[in-house]
């Protein structure tokens, strides 16, 4: 099991979205980040696809309970971390 922040410091990193590493590297220099915007975690910690789907299924519920964006920068910061978890996803997964 690997750590976020080796993860996005690895040669499989080199071939994804580069703004998107970039941000979320610019995050873990701050020690802590949000998975999905969901989960708070600390740069050493190990992120596993259970941990994934635990964010992405806190997303959808919230979406239910709350009716979606109340206005289009929540709309983007939404989106901006569902590609940041897609891209953490795909990085695991590329391994």
């Amino acid at each position: 099991m690997t750590s976020i922040y080796d993860l996005l410091h690895s040669d499989a990193a080199k071939h994804f979205d580069k703004l998107l590493v970039s941000k979320l590297i610019q995050d873990l220099d701050t020690n802590s980040f949000y998975l999905g915007g969901q989960i708070h975690m600390i740069k050493n910690d190990i992120i596993t696809m259970d941990l994934i789907q635990k964010s992405k299924n806190i997303t959808k519920q919230r979406l239910i309970d709350y009716g979606g964006p109340c206005n289009s920068w929540e709309m983007y910061s939404m989106q901006r971390s569902d590609k940041e978890l897609t891209l953490i996803e795909d990085l695991l997964t590329h391994k």
